[in-house]
């Protein structure tokens, strides 16, 4: 089955297992898991939780894509982690600074949850 095609239950197993495995993903896992779960709208509060712990941990990992997903990701969800936010929003800036256009999904978050 594709992602989008899974139903309710599904989400809440595989959710569960992301949330028992994230410790282990790269940045490129963290982003990916958040952006998937984000588009087909499954906000699954203990595995964002999860998700934003470990890529706080991870942020010098990120490239501007990965950002990018992980800012529309969690301002998608529901009200973004004010840590990760920042911590995103860091790393954006590093990435600009290398020339690469990152910083735009971290403002759009922040604006995004200073309103909620």
């Amino acid at each position: 089955k594709t992602l989008a095609k899974l139903d309710f239950k599904s989400f809440v197993l595989l959710g569960w297992a992301c949330e028992r495995c994230v410790n282990g993903f790269n940045a490129q896992n963290l982003a990916n898991t958040a952006w998937a779960f984000a588009t087909v709208r499954q906000s699954d509060e203990k595995l964002f939780a999860a998700l934003a712990r470990a890529a706080e941990r991870r942020v010098s990992g990120f490239n501007a894509q990965g950002v990018a997903n992980t800012a529309w990701a969690i301002a998608t969800v529901g009200p973004p982690d004010q840590k990760l936010v920042a911590a995103l929003a860091a790393a954006a800036e590093e990435i600009t600074i290398a020339g690469k256009p990152a910083a735009a999904s971290v403002s759009w978050v922040r604006a995004a949850s200073s309103s909620t």
